[in-house]
């Protein structure tokens, strides 16, 4: 008894430890000492994937340091992980994951070919696997979409021809061009059979599923029914909603719906579950009396507590509402950190109608974004009977500040002027 005992106990101990060491190990490959050169953890991550054989953080330390160094193949290094691991989909995923270490990526048709390649042996396994028919989706999608689409307004408006000539900047006429004639067909195949088998996934890829569908002359044959993203979460904000859909969005051949919807759904969730935090409830499908409005700004800091304030306006009255949430926002939920409230006169709501109205809130894109590490997000939603506006950005324009500012301006927060952002 005392040896089974033993035993026992030696395992839990054997197992924490194993743990505890992919963690340390993970940790160990996660930072530099500024006198280290890449490459100086190899032996590492060699340790790591020892003990997990398809750990991402070590097995792409390991490719990056064969690839920096030429001294040894990548693809070699893939072909042995698959034959030791031939009854598992990971290395195929990987090796897809990977693939900038083995073939250069400006190369799109050998790099699709090969990536195609690896995702079909993965399904060849495994023909469920959801996470490999989103990839092979996801990947024939970009490539129908690659010479279509526009290119995307990253919020840099900056004019240079002030500081140099720009006509003198060669200008390379770049020819566009699929790497497969069926990339529009294959994708609406797999973007429907991952319909069928993951739920998860439908609020974002059912906006490439209609795309495809208008391209190929088959919306009236579709096989989702029509208007299906109604029923998709319409509480604080539907998935779609800061994805700047415009009228006629399914037929239009320019926007990358599945990067859009990626990251509008990443919007939505993000300020959702931080109003949930603040213990604030959803505007968008709530329902409001007549002579009701309901405004909120929701100001998200990268260092600083979050911030919610809401104004009320009925039958002429006007209340203040405000929550401030525990740690930053820029880091994990908190919960609340304390809240208040205040009567507002007639004059101040007239005010602030005025800055709103000035800052043309109306006809603003629901979602303005510059690609940044750090700063702000400042979202102003309002709530009538007649419906739901929302504007979320982290450049905001001078008018939507002095709007938002007046309502923090309102309320007994204390902000210093550097903490603004």
């Amino acid at each position: 008894m005392k040896t089974i005992i033993f035993n026992f106990t030696l395992l839990l101990l054997t197992v924490s430890a194993f743990g505890q060491t992919i963690q340390e190990l993970e940790y160990d490959l996660s930072w530099y000492h500024r006198s280290e050169k890449y490459g100086d953890k190899i032996e590492t991550a060699k340790k790591l994937q020892k003990l997990d054989p398809f750990n991402y953080r070590a097995i792409e330390y390991i490719c990056r340091y064969y690839y920096d160094r030429k001294i040894d193949s990548v693809s070699i290094y893939f072909d042995n992980l698959i034959e030791k691991y031939p009854n598992n989909i990971e290395p195929y995923l990987l090796r897809t994951e990977l693939l900038w270490s083995e073939y250069d990526f400006r190369q799109r048709d050998i790099y699709n070919s090969q990536k195609i390649k690896y995702l079909n042996r993965a399904l060849q396994i495994n023909d469920s696997e959801t996470l490999v028919i989103f990839k092979l989706a996801e990947t024939y999608y970009k490539d129908f979409i690659y010479p279509l689409e526009k290119e995307k307004n990253w919020g840099f408006d900056f004019d240079f021809s002030d500081f140099i000539d720009t006509t003198l900047i060669r200008k390379d006429k770049i020819i566009k061009q699929s790497t497969f004639k069926h990339s529009a067909d294959s994708a609406l195949k797999y973007f429907n059979k991952l319909w069928n088998l993951s739920i998860d996934e439908r609020e974002i890829i059912y906006y490439p599923i209609r795309q495809l569908e208008c391209y190929l002359n088959i919306l009236e044959n579709s096989e989702i029914p029509k208007n299906t993203d109604s029923s998709f979460n319409q509480c604080f904000f539907p998935p779609w909603y800061f994805a700047n859909l415009s009228e006629n969005w399914q037929c239009d051949n320019t926007v990358d719906y599945l990067f859009e919807m990626k990251s509008a759904k990443g919007t939505a969730g993000g300020l959702t579950m931080r109003l949930i935090d603040l213990q604030e409830n959803c505007l968008f499908n709530r329902e409001l009396e007549e002579n009701k409005t309901i405004y909120r700004f929701t100001w998200l800091r990268t260092f600083h507590n979050p911030l919610a304030i809401r104004i009320e306006n009925i039958n002429n009255e006007t209340m203040l509402y405000w929550k401030i949430g525990k740690g930053a926002a820029g880091y994990e939920l908190k919960g609340l950190k304390k809240s208040g409230k205040r009567k507002l006169n007639a004059n101040i709501w007239n005010a602030f109608l005025e800055l709103v109205e000035k800052s043309d809130f109306d006809n603003l894109a629901n979602k303005k974004y510059m690609p940044m590490c750090d700063g702000a997000t400042w979202t102003l939603e309002r709530k009538t009977i007649n419906g739901f506006k929302a504007h979320n950005s982290n450049i905001p324009s001078s008018e939507i500040k002095k709007t938002c500012l007046f309502l923090l301006n309102l309320t007994n927060i204390k902000v210093k002027e550097d903490d603004i952002y």
